[in-house]
């Protein structure tokens, strides 16, 4: 890694008290009151990833059920997004991909504007399977844009505008999904989250 990496990280199945990172800002709590059903939360170190621990707090209640389930990549430039232009290949329905519109932590002042963002993500799979996206999060600024291309067939427009727990499971039947996302110079409250898997062919939920 470079002297200038960071760690993007997020939950993608999480209900917790608190993920803390311990980076340049001693014991940062990243994450508090963690549940994906009802929050989206990422995070970007402060620090270089070398110098960091990880680590996680259930809340007081001891009779509550918790687990937490993350995903963490490193990063070396802001322009971009999680996973951009990595050939992924998912071959069971437990893997969890999340991707995001940025790497800036969400709902957050580190930024008065994100920045002009072009992704690219590439995915692949069986033909026993069929890809599953859902956004969790998206508001889409104007001329921000997102297709879906499955194998070689015609680009598909998905630029749609979902509150938390709103939106439905889009399914893309084929063995290789490309996603390309285009945005101007936006405010930070324009950005999206989704997570995308496989599942068995016949299988919609």
């Amino acid at each position: 890694m470079s002297s200038t990496t960071q760690l993007w990280i997020t939950p993608v199945n999480a209900y917790l008290g608190y993920f803390g990172i311990d980076d340049w800002n001693p014991l940062t709590k990243a994450f508090i009151d963690i549940d994906t059903n009802t929050k989206i939360q990422t995070y970007l170190t402060k620090g270089l990833f070398e110098t960091m621990s990880l680590f996680a707090v259930t809340k007081v209640d001891p009779l509550e059920w918790y687990a937490f389930q993350t995903v963490g990549i490193t990063v070396d430039s802001l322009f971009g997004c999680p996973f951009n232009d990595m050939q992924i290949t998912l071959n069971d329905s437990k893997t969890i991909i999340p991707i995001a519109s940025t790497y800036y932590s969400l709902n957050s002042n580190e930024t008065k504007y994100f920045p002009r963002t072009d992704c690219t993500w590439n995915f692949q799979t069986t033909e026993d399977f069929k890809f599953k996206l859902v956004y969790r999060y998206s508001e889409f600024s104007l001329n921000e844009t997102m297709f879906a291309q499955i194998n070689d067939g015609d680009p598909i427009d998905i630029t749609y505008n979902y509150n938390i727990g709103e939106s439905d499971a889009q399914y893309f039947d084929g063995t290789n999904l490309t996603l390309q996302y285009s945005a101007p110079q936006r405010k930070p409250k324009y950005y999206f989250y989704a997570v995308i898997t496989v599942v068995k062919k016949g299988f919609n939920n």
